[in-house]
């Protein structure tokens, strides 16, 4: 009995990143329920999130449920359930995590071998992604891709976030084989925002194993890594020297979604203090001949902040705030901050509509257990 619950455990954690790293041609449809089912799995260690993140999920669903009950002027329980079902399980993990990597850390410790196995893991999950983006370049479309162009240029693989977690472990722990495949795919997305948070991973790396030889021998490294990518995608490169700049009108969207938000939560002093909910639209939409998108860009806002605001209101971002101060201090976490603030200056996605926020803490579960079992072993006579 004993023995099955710890490969329970390690079948639970590794399960979602070997699913998504085999090219299943996943479109966002299905990873979305897909990921919900193996999040599921997680929620017996997240029990004590379930309780820290119900004053959040309590007001954030009364907020949401009275628009739909009155039947407010383009209310909608779809959009609430579309947005709450990821926000609410990202709450509850978030909330959680410390006691839930403690008790993964006992589980995974009694089970001999499961470090070699998720570092495994991680390669595997390299190799898998890359192939992905390989096999979408060569017209073979089975890359489980949240987005890509038109062109076969760009490719944007499900899950984003964790990808980029998976990128620092591998540099903090000088793989250099999955550096360059984390690099390659990362690079493949021509994604701006991917891009700085890689730079910033490389940073962090850098930090975070202070020995000088070392730091030299990653410095080196990624620079050749860096160098050949950028061969393999000139255009990446070329949209990460604008990443701070609006050229061409590019963000018109977002800011007319941004000067909708702002409006709309500055309209009631009810809507300041507790927000408007998850059920009630912020913007008129974007106009488009896509009727579902053009109902979805309604709730939809392409900046977390001013998505998260008007939405849980000053009461709900506080809320969300004391979750985040529940989190472990080390640097995984400052990794895993730096992510969700670089994202949400383009996207609201990991907080709402999709799991790749949940994703990603479940990484963190995976990262952090490896850099503890390296750092013991290092320490070790």
């Amino acid at each position: 009995m004993r023995g099955h619950r710890f490969s329970r455990c390690l079948v639970s954690i590794s399960s979602p990143f070997a699913i998504f790293s085999l090219p299943l041609g996943l479109g966002n449809s299905v990873a979305q329920p897909v990921t919900l089912l193996l999040a599921a799995a997680f929620m017996p260690y997240f029990i004590g999130g379930l309780f820290a993140a119900l004053p959040l999920i309590t007001l954030v669903s009364l907020n949401s449920a009275f628009p739909i009950v009155l039947q407010h002027d383009g209310a909608s329980l779809y959009q609430f359930m579309r947005s709450g079902i990821p926000f609410f399980v990202f709450c509850v993990l978030i909330a959680g995590l410390s006691r839930a990597q403690e008790a993964v850390d006992y589980r995974l410790d009694s089970m001999s071998g499961s470090s070699r196995f998720l570092g495994v893991l991680v390669l595997l999950y390299a190799f898998g992604q890359a192939l992905q983006v390989i096999l979408f370049r060569a017209g073979i479309g089975l890359a489980n891709a949240a987005s890509s162009s038109e062109d076969g240029l760009r490719v944007l693989l499900f899950p984003t976030t964790a990808t980029l977690l998976f990128f620092f472990y591998s540099l903090a722990t000088r793989k250099y084989p999955a550096v360059f495949l984390f690099g390659f795919v990362i690079f493949a997305t021509g994604s701006k925002t991917m891009l700085a948070a890689a730079a910033l991973m490389w940073i962090f790396a850098l930090i975070h194993i202070r020995a000088p030889v070392k730091i030299i021998s990653l410095v080196l490294g990624g620079t050749l890594a860096a160098t050949a990518l950028v061969y393999l995608n000139p255009l990446a490169a070329s949209r990460m020297a604008t990443f701070l700049s609006n050229d061409k009108g590019e963000d018109i969207t977002r800011a007319y979604e941004i000067a909708h938000a702002k409006a709309t939560y500055m309209s009631s002093t009810k809507n300041i203090i507790l927000g408007v909910g998850l059920s009630t639209p912020l913007t008129p939409g974007v106009p488009t001949n896509d009727p579902r998108w053009l109902e979805n860009s309604k709730f939809d806002i392409e900046n977390a902040y001013w998505s998260l605001i008007p939405k849980l209101g000053m009461v709900g971002c506080a809320l969300l705030l004391f979750l985040f101060s529940r989190l472990p201090r080390d640097i995984v976490t400052v990794c895993f901050i730096s992510i969700l603030v670089i994202f949400g200056l383009k996207t609201s996605y990991q907080y709402f509509t999709t799991f790749d926020g949940s994703l990603l803490i479940i990484s963190s579960l995976i990262v952090r257990y490896l850099l503890l079992k390296k750092k013991s072993s290092q320490g070790a006579p």
